[in-house]
């Protein structure tokens, strides 16, 4: 099984930019929220000798919502995904200020 890791995170944060300078993966990038409406997946190659990409997901984002709260289908697609697949999540945070929780 390939290595997988899932970028995830509120809209906006830059997750996508990072998947387009990380890997193969080339995402559509936009400068405002929910630019990315599917999973899309880029692979990352350490080692030229290996022939066994490390995969990572691009995800659309997930809002800051109280529990029991409605989530759209991007979001549930989100949770699904770190949910459902051996994975390790990473969880992308914007400090510069300039990102605010939609």
């Amino acid at each position: 099984r390939k290595p997988l890791a899932v970028l995830v995170g509120m809209p906006n944060v830059g997750k996508s930019s990072l998947v387009r300078v990380m890997s193969s993966g080339k995402p559509e990038i936009q400068n405002y929220p929910f630019t990315t409406r599917t999973i899309i997946c880029g692979h990352i190659t350490d080692d030229p000798s290996n022939p066994e990409p490390f995969q990572i997901l691009d995800t659309p984002g997930i809002l800051r919502r109280d529990e029991g709260s409605k989530r759209n289908e991007m979001e549930r697609l989100t949770i699904a995904s770190i949910e459902m697949l051996n994975c390790v999540v990473l969880y992308a945070l914007d400090m510069s200020g300039f990102s605010q929780p939609v």
